[in-house]
């Protein structure tokens, strides 16, 4: 991420999701309070208001194509279903006991937002980097008045603080409460040591039987994904370089090693299998993942 600006992937990200419920077959995937807090979002910015324009483009539909076919094919709604699948996965951990939610690197996403005037008993806070969150507060939250009880944003430069001791020092966590931890979309853009440091702060911080949900890609050079070697160009290009990847058959003894047990898994089939229910000849996206484990008490 370049400095003093927000993510340029959570911008693409926000925007893909509204590009997909507003121009494509598959607006059915996409609800209504998710398409009013995008737009809310990105409103409240130059450059969110650009891309809001954008949408509104008859080329709309065309750039899309041509960006999915040059450097990944099927992103756009695999923003979706990933975003989909997450949704179910944390009402499900709520459903169960959790009563503390963090998301970590949350860019645009809205679920924390969305989900706290449902659920009171559960606390909800956000961590991302400072020029990310400034538009993204400004949008939900103009002022004290609109301030929640259980919905916090903390925001986080982690060349200058780690995970750990950020929350420790913010008084609205609460490292008693049973906790799903959340980062979608992050990983891959870390470095090894700075991953092991997610799972080392995360198992000090709530212990066993806190939950991470997270997304994971496959090589790039792996035939399980179709990814185009332009992608890793232009995520070099706008300062977000791709630095972590993992075959999905090696997630499980990578989990092991941090202290924690694989639950569940999800590819591209899973998600089509879950969520797209209507026939189409769309090309979807292949080499990304998502996990969920929990942390066990062999520290």
């Amino acid at each position: 991420m370049k400095e003093n600006q927000a993510s340029s992937t959570a911008f693409t990200v926000l925007q893909g999701i509204l590009h997909i419920a507003k121009s494509t077959e598959h607006d059915y995937l996409v609800s209504d309070d998710v398409i009013s807090a995008g737009e809310l979002i990105l409103s409240a910015s130059d450059e969110g208001q650009k891309r809001l324009k954008e949408l509104r483009s008859p080329l709309s539909k065309i750039s899309t194509k041509l960006r999915e076919y040059f450097i990944l094919p099927g992103i756009t709604v695999h923003y979706v279903l990933r975003k989909r699948y997450i949704e179910d996965q944390t009402r499900q951990a709520i459903a169960n006991g959790v009563t503390q939610i963090v998301n970590l690197g949350a860019g645009f996403d809205s679920l924390a937002w969305r989900l706290h005037d449902k659920h009171s008993q559960v606390n909800f806070i956000e961590i991302d980097h400072p020029d990310t969150h400034k538009l993204k507060v400004a949008a939900l939250v103009p002022s004290k008045q609109d301030k929640r009880e259980n919905m916090h944003f903390l925001s986080v430069d982690f060349t200058q603080q780690d995970m750990k001791s950020a929350l420790e020092n913010f008084a609205e966590f609460d490292a008693t409460r049973p906790t799903l931890y959340i980062c979608e979309g992050v990983m891959m853009y870390l470095l090894p040591a700075e991953i092991e440091g997610i799972f080392s702060a995360i198992h000090a911080l709530t212990g066993p039987g806190s939950l991470m949900l997270f997304t994971s890609l496959e090589p790039q050079h792996s035939n399980k994904n179709n990814v185009r070697s332009l992608l890793f160009s232009y995520l070099k290009f706008i300062g977000e370089p791709l630095k972590w990847e993992l075959e999905h058959h090696k997630m499980a003894d990578f989990l092991k090693d941090k202290n924690c047990q694989l639950q569940e898994m999800a590819d591209t089939t899973e998600l089509k299998q879950r969520y797209v229910t209507k026939p189409t000849d769309y090309k979807f996206h292949h080499g990304e993942y998502l996990v969920q484990c929990v942390f066990d008490s062999n520290a």
